[in-house]
């Protein structure tokens, strides 16, 4: 009957304990007191991390898919869009920006638009931020003058 039981073996009251396993005393068995601390309300529930100040971000991680999801498809559009550009206005040849070889039209098509992408990411976290928190833009994307820059400053009032 045991092994159809959900009941661990020693259970019961008049069942004895497995073999090998140490006599429980009377004293402890019967009181409030044991070797294990009571359990306490879930993790998840009260668990709020306390993370640095210069850690704490207004943003939260479907702010970051965004981010991430409109930086891939606008690199997509704008470096087709650039090289769009390149082609009718620059009257660069079209095999040149969009070919095999890395050519320097095609170099100066993707340095114009990782310039236009990271110009786009920055508006993005600038107007993140406004609507999220009076907070100073710069300092709260991390940006902070170094101590060396500091320092040079300084030294260089003097």
């Amino acid at each position: 009957m045991r092994a159809r039981s959900n009941e661990a073996a020693g259970v019961s009251p008049g069942e004895a304990p497995p073999p090998g396993t140490p006599p429980i005393p009377d004293e402890v068995r019967n009181s409030d007191h044991s070797p294990f601390p009571a359990p306490g309300p879930p993790a998840h529930q009260y668990y709020r991390p306390q993370f640095p100040e210069d850690l704490r971000v207004p943003w939260t991680w479907v702010d970051v898919m965004l981010l991430v999801v409109v930086g891939l498809v606008a690199g997509v559009v704008v470096t087709r869009g650039v090289a769009w550009m390149a082609v009718r206005f620059f009257g660069v040849n079209p095999l040149d920006v969009v070919g095999a070889f890395i050519t320097t039209p095609m170099s100066i098509v993707v340095l114009v638009s990782q310039a236009v992408l990271d110009l786009g990411a920055m508006l993005f976290l600038y107007f993140l931020l406004v609507t999220k928190t009076p907070a100073p833009f710069w300092p709260s994307i991390g940006w902070r003058e170094t101590r060396l820059v500091e320092a040079l400053g300084t030294g260089l009032r003097n």
